[in-house]
């Protein structure tokens, strides 16, 4: 995508929301999302960063949402915050999480035959049996230095994150697919 494609984006996505804001009587209600599809190339740096970083902009006219945050979000994140906005409290499917919890976020996708977690430190790579890749991509941001093989740290440390990214991305798999088979997202 090249600059001017996503500026056009946002100047849309903001005009928008001054017509909604200005000419609707219940903005104060509202809340307004824009999250692009297609990651975006936000700094000179190759790897992670670049493949994945999308801008995820949440708005309320009331200025409630404010302020910028690094957290790692994905797109299935916006469903649960805009519900934990509203205050609903009732049950309800989603593979992602509220933005707006204390918790750290995390993201999961799934690029040439390998799964990814990635949360606020570190990428685990997985086959889908077993482990193949975790890497700290925030000092290794073109994903050299493969930890579960040349472990440059405590690996006690290491290897207990590893082992809690795998069970997390086993779970997200594995309710997905059972969903799926059995028609259960809703």
């Amino acid at each position: 995508s090249s600059g001017c494609e996503w500026f056009d984006c946002f100047f849309f996505f903001f005009l928008y929301v001054f017509v909604c804001f200005f000419f609707n009587d219940t903005a104060t209600t509202e809340i307004y999302t824009l999250s692009l599809h297609d990651a975006l190339p936000i700094s000179d740096e190759k790897g992670l960063r670049e493949m994945y970083s999308i801008p995820l902009i949440l708005y309320t006219p009331d200025g409630s949402l404010s302020g910028i945050s690094n957290r790692v979000v994905q797109q299935t994140d916006i469903m649960p915050t805009v519900l934990d906005k509203l205050g609903y409290n009732k049950p309800f499917v989603s593979f992602g999480q509220s933005v707006l919890n204390k918790h750290s976020g995390y993201a999961v996708n799934y690029l040439n035959n390998y799964y990814q977690i990635i949360d606020s430190s570190y990428v685990l790579q997985f086959d889908g049996e077993h482990s193949i890749g975790l890497y700290e991509y925030n000092s290794d941001p073109d994903l050299t230095n493969n930890m579960l093989i040349y472990p440059n740290f405590d690996t006690t440390n290491i290897s207990e994150h590893a082992v809690e990214l795998e069970t997390k991305l086993k779970g997200i798999i594995q309710s997905y697919n059972y969903r799926l088979i059995n028609n259960r997202l809703n």
